[in-house]
């Protein structure tokens, strides 16, 4: 999944560590209904302790981080 999201050469591009997160987060992605879902199973525990909460605002930004989108998660 990720060759076909990131091409064939993410590993030299990308730390593990966020390979490893973005694995999780393409997983949870897939699984959800909306961006919104997926943005709330995310950040569960730190959205408790924020004041304000825009949890699919801040997935698209995380995934804007690898030139990803929801849908393009969604649909691989």
């Amino acid at each position: 999944i990720l060759v076909k999201l990131l091409g064939s050469d993410y590993q030299l591009q990308y730390d593990e560590f966020d390979l490893c997160q973005l694995a999780k987060v393409i997983e949870v992605c897939r699984a959800s209904k909306s961006r919104a879902e997926a943005g709330k199973k995310l950040f569960a525990v730190s959205r408790i302790q924020r004041n304000t909460t825009n949890d699919s605002d801040r997935l698209g930004k995380d995934l804007e981080k690898f030139n990803l989108t929801f849908q393009a998660c969604k649909d691989c």
